[in-house]
This record gives structure tokens, C-alpha cells and sequence, in this order.
């Protein structure tokens, strides 16, 4: 079965942890969602006219275990970025970070998510991880420690197959060589996801149509069409339609698409606070949506990271001393992959992310709506229980999947 498909990389954040408790409405996902559009902006800025996909909730999963090594004005850096308070201790951290992956990967019996984590260490450069630092990673995130020789023929094979077993071979390269001989460590993280809607769009009623891409240009797309009862948000100014389309048989798993009316610049800064506050109303009308497919990779994403605050991680004087032992770290690499794939059956999704180390030197609507996604328009695949944001993105122009 074809599916809407999903690859990405990315970082997440925790803001105002409190207590390690069930997951409904996690205190981790604040910071996840604040970092996803802040994320989603800087990357933005750089691809005019580009389609843009990514996940704050793989790019955070990979930073967080690079939080667990931290000290000093790195750590307090690093957490200001991912939303951790300083008052939250690292067992209350990894305690929920563990309960929300567990609760994630078992919320639908209709929708498969995987969340997978590994730690690498340089055999060759006779890196040892701390043992408190391994401890801690295992218990929030269950990773995988792996000792390589980095310079082997062999490494980039293994660390790359590990992606592509994880993310039921949707993302294949994360890493490529040359490798840094004093490379210490690769911290990764890989999601994968896989859900149909929970009613899927009758492939009878796809049509051929015209995408606009502004101004006079359009571009041919296939759309697919339904109607029924669904969440839906349009403001009192006439600026924004939003859909909310559910996955699976509890419909915890969403995929929310916000449609600028006519002002497509609206776009070029997403306003988390008001996508986070839309307040939705259960309604009757016909949603119109392209089928299409984003892949995206950013093998910068140390710039991105950089023009929002992290930089001391960068530096020399980067204090990422509770990793290896013996040895003053900083992160020298960040790799963000995504892809998805929207059709008429479901989702399909994964995303990785890989850290790297080197040595230091609501308006109501009485008639039925009409939502037709027939421009560029801003999307993300949420899990409402939670409220973590698990992927999101800008299409710009639609490339159909095969």
C-alpha cells in the first residue's frame, strides 16, 4: 500500500518540565514545538522558493543526549534553545522523555511510530563514553552503544545501513566521508512513521488541476478530494483557512494544513503562537488537497542552530566534558534528512538526525467550507494527546509521488 511518507531529522525541546507523569499534554512539548518553528524559519529563509520538510521532534531527540554531556554555559545554553529549565534534574528529564517515547509508539493500532537512538564512539581515537552518560541515554532514549573505527572501510557502511533499518529504508545516507580523524563521537536519532487516514481519500475523485505558485506561474498537480466532518479554523481578518485530517482509529495522530487566503508571504514567517492557539470547531464541508512528495536535507544545520543562539557548542570553549572520558568535546556537525509522501491512503514517515563531536582545540462557520489547497500552504503532522509536533513543513510547488 502507498502511503503519505515521511523522512526527517531534527532536534527537540523540553520547556517547564515539571513531573515525570503520563504523557497527555507532555512538558516536553512545548519547547519541542517553539524549536520546530523557530527550526522551520531559519530554514525557510534560505530556501526561496524551495519546499521545505524537516522534524523538531528527531532534531531534539538527538541534541538532548548531547544535553545529558553538558555543563556549565554550554548546558545552560543548549537548554535555553531545547526549553529544559535548569531547576529539572537529568532522572526527571530522561524519565520523561522515556514515558512520552513509549506512549508515542503504541497510540494507535492504525499508525506505526518508531523511535530509535544510537551513540557512536571513535574505537580508533580509544574513545570511552561515561558510564553515567551511557545510563542516562538508555534510560530516556533506550540508545544503542556502538564502539567503530571511524577510518574503516566498514563505518560509513554500518552507521548508514542503521539508518535505513530504522527508518524502514526511506533514508539511506545520513553520513558521507571523508570522516575528521579526530571525530569522537556521532549521537543519532532515527523516527519512523506509518498511518493511513482514518478515512482515506476514494482515488475516484482525484483530479488534474493547477497548483498556483504566484503571480501568473502554476504548476500541474494531482488532487485528491473528500468530504465530511472535520476540524477547521478560518480567522475573522480572512487570512488563514486551517484542516485538521486525522490518522488511524483513535484519530490522535493528525495532519493540520494552514492556507493562506491570498497572502502567501504569510508564510515566510509561521507564527507558532497562533498555530498553537487556533481554536478548531468540528465541521462539515469538502477538503481538496495535492498529492505530493518533499526530501529534504540540510548537512548545515550547525549555521541554522547558530543564528539561533547555539553557538558556545561550536566553540573551543564548548563544555561537553560528561561524554567521552577524558576528553573536552565540542559539536562539529549536525545533519537534518526528511521526506514525506502524501497520497490518497495514509502516511508514511521517518526522519534521522546525526550529532556529531570532535576534540576541542476561530471564527464559526454555519454552511459547509471549502478547502482547497490549491497554493503553497504550511503543514504539520502533530500528536494531539502529547501535543508534540512530530514533522512540519512549507509546500511551495507539489512533486507527485510515483
Amino acid at each position: 500500500m502507498k502511503s503519505i511518507l515521511v523522512k526527517a531529522a531534527a532536534l527537540f525541546a523540553v520547556a517547564n518540565l515539571a513531573v515525570a507523569e503520563a504523557p497527555k499534554k507532555s512538558p516536553l512539548s512545548p519547547g519541542i514545538n517553539s524549536l520546530n518553528y523557530k527550526v522551520l524559519n531559519q530554514i525557510n529563509k534560505k530556501e526561496k522558493g524551495k519546499n521545505v520538510f524537516m522534524s523538531s521532534f528527531s532534531i531534539h531527540a538527538a541534541l538532548s543526549m548531547a544535553y545529558n554531556g553538558a555543563d556549565g554555559s554550554t548546558k545552560a545554553e543548549l537548554g535555553k534553545l531545547l526549553g529544559i529549565s535548569e531547576r529539572v534534574s537529568l532522572d526527571r528529564l530522561a524519565d520523561t522523555w522515556s514515558l512520552l517515547r513509549t506512549d508515542l509508539e503504541k497510540a494507535d493500532d492504525k499508525v506505526k511510530l518508531a523511535i530509535a537512538n544510537s551513540m557512536w564512539g571513535n574505537s580508533d581515537q580509544r574513545v570511552k563514553f561515561w558510564p553515567g552518560f551511557v545510563d542516562i541515554n538508555k534510560r530516556a532514549h533506550d540508545a544503542e552503544i556502538l564502539s567503530r573505527n571511524f577510518q574503516s572501510d566498514d563505518f560509513l557502511t554500518e552507521i548508514n545501513k542503521w539508518a535505513a533499518d530504522h527508518t524502514n529504508n526511506k533514508i539511506t545516507k545520513v553520513l558521507g566521508g571523508p570522516i575528521p580523524k579526530d571525530q569522537l563521537f556521532y549521537l543519532v536519532n532515527a523516527i519512523y512513521f506509518k498511518g493511513d487516514w482514518t478515512k482515506a481519500f476514494d482515488k475516484k475523485n482525484t483530479r488534474e488541476a493547477k497548483f498556483n505558485l504566484g503571480g501568473e506561474r502554476t504548476a500541474d498537480a494531482r488532487f485528491m478530494t473528500q468530504g465530511g466532518h472535520f476540524n477547521y479554523y478560518a480567522d475573522e481578518k480572512g487570512l488563514w483557512q486551517a484542516v485538521q485530517i486525522p490518522f488511524g482509529k483513535t484519530k490522535r495522530m493528525v495532519m493540520s494544513i494552514f492556507l493562506p487566503k491570498a497572502d502567501t508571504t504569510l508564510l515566510n514567517a509561521i507564527d507558532g503562537d497562533f498555530v498553537s492557539n487556533v481554536k478548531w470547531a468540528n465541521k462539515q464541508g469538502t477538503v481538496t488537497i495535492p498529492r505530493f512528495k518533499i526530501e529534504y536535507g540540510n548537512e548545515e544545520m550547525v549555521d541554522v542552530l547558530k543564528a539561533l543562539g547555539m553557538k558556545v557548542s561550536f566553540s573551543d570553549s564548548a563544555q561537553y566534558t560528561r561524554i567521552a572520558q577524558g576528553e573536552q568535546a565540542k559539536i562539529n556537525k549536525i545533519i537534518h534528512k526528511a521526506i514525506i509522501e502524501v497520497q490518497e491512503e495514509g502516511a508514511e514517515a521517518a526522519a534521522v538526525t546525526v550529532v556529531g563531536g570532535v576534540r576541542t582545540t476561530s471564527i464559526r462557520v454555519d454552511v459547509p467550507f471549502n478547502f482547497n489547497a490549491n497554493r503553497p500552504f504550511y503543514f504539520e503532522i502533530k500528536d494531539t494527546e502529547s501535543d508534540a509536533i512530530l514533522f512540519s513543513g512549507i509546500l511551495k510547488e507539489p512533486k507527485d509521488p510515483k
